[in-house]
């Protein structure tokens, strides 16, 4: 049986490699890594951000809602996206695992896919992996060329042999994995060991942040680090298990006000300033409360570090964790399709796993999807400094 299994990951591997192969000969764009055109390696003379589009004027269609946040913006628009489904639905239908009740769900698997094709990055950092289906989604995307770089804990092959679940292993193109003994945080790791040890492979670096720890504190520590776009999974807009970028945006708290209604129909802002809010890292395994100052000077910080802030919209819309309000909407961007184009999408999956999804539960799974662009070089005229007692490894970087 174990024999069977090692033949059967060794087909998979030789298949995707033979995707990869043939997909760069059809396409006639098999070149050396250092000549291929990555559309986040350039940089301009003047230093401004390469984002200088709106998500508006290249569909005509404007995707944000009025309350939700926005920092710069993006050069792509929802034509942009749309042309992406059926290339990613048809990766998404032959991933090695079909079915995980953990890890990224199909709104942002989308996500993720859309990223890697429009900023085509020469590497990828995947920070939190458990049965490795992200990481083959990561590959598809980003072609033979990427050099991914894994960081967990516990090796995908280690996760699967527990759970008695397939896994996947990156076999195809470039990839690091430093994970179980050869495993450090994002913030300790030595990335000139790692092979990212120019200002410009940095620029050409998209971090996949799915690791449940404070977006916050990430944004802080990958922009110590040198990096320059980065993707966040487990936006939650308050408290779930840590301090997401969504919350640190929300200067005022009126994310609160949207949690409110979800359980109460009838509920009207009442106008009264929220005076604390609950602040979450690693897992909620700390948690601590902020002032609204706090919260405010939080929500500045990050105005100053970035470029671009950019919520990536649902497939469909629906309620969050099965619960729905008139504001809900709010503070989401507009869909990139209909529920009833969503369930038309679900159907044409060839796996038929995937026709037993329901709409509403795959919409309630989505958590605000981001992505950042950071200011590079960056140096702050004042200080953010938290009264926060915690751990070290869990304080707000001063940089």
């Amino acid at each position: 049986m174990e024999i069977n299994k090692k033949r059967a990951f060794v087909v998979l591997a030789f298949g995707t490699f033979v995707w990869c192969f043939s997909a760069a000969l059809r396409s006639n764009q098999s070149v050396p890594e250092s000549q291929a055109t990555h559309g986040i390696r350039a940089k301009s003379e003047s230093n401004k951000p390469l984002v200088t589009l709106t998500s508006s004027n290249l569909s005509g269609e404007r995707m944000a809602p009025e309350h939700l946040c926005e920092i710069g913006s993006i050069p792509w628009g929802m034509d942009d996206i749309r042309k992406e489904l059926k290339e990613f639905q048809h990766a998404y239908d032959r991933r090695p695992v079909a079915h995980s009740v953990s890890g990224s769900n199909l709104f942002h698997a989308f996500a993720q896919w859309c990223l890697i094709r429009m900023l085509q990055p020469q590497y990828i950092i995947e920070s939190g992996t458990m049965l490795g289906w992200g990481t083959y989604m990561l590959r598809k995307a980003a072609g033979c060329d990427a050099h991914i770089v894994v960081l967990s804990p516990e090796s995908p092959e280690r996760v699967g042999k527990d759970r008695k679940q397939k896994y996947f292993i990156d076999y195809v193109g470039p990839s690091t994995y430093l994970t179980e003994d050869k495993f450090t945080d994002f913030s300790d790791v030595d990335w000139e060991k790692v092979g990212i040890d120019t200002p410009a492979k940095k620029a050409a670096t998209l971090i996949y942040f799915d690791d449940h720890q404070s977006g916050y504190r990430r944004l802080l520590e990958a922009q110590r680090a040198g990096f320059v776009h980065a993707m966040y999974d487990d936006g939650y807009p308050w408290p779930g298990d840590n301090y997401a970028l969504k919350q640190t945006c929300d200067r005022t708290g009126v994310l609160e006000d949207v949690r409110a209604s979800l359980n109460d129909p009838g509920f009207r802002p009442s106008g009264k300033v929220k005076k604390a809010f609950a602040y979450y890292d690693d897992f909620a395994n700390f948690n601590s409360t902020i002032s609204l100052d706090q919260k405010k000077c939080m929500a500045d910080d990050m105005a100053q570090r970035l470029h671009t802030y950019f919520e990536f919209p649902p497939l469909w819309h629906g309620g969050f964790r099965q619960q729905n309000s008139a504001m809900l909407p709010s503070i989401q961007q507009h869909s990139v399709m209909s529920v009833a184009d969503g369930e038309k999408f679900l159907s044409e999956f060839e796996n038929p796993i995937f026709h037993k999804l329901k709409t509403e539960d795959e919409a309630s799974k989505y958590t605000f999807f981001a992505y950042t662009q950071m200011k590079q070089p960056f140096k702050k005229k004042r200080l953010f400094v938290s009264d926060l007692k915690m751990p070290a490894k869990y304080r707000v970087i001063r940089k």
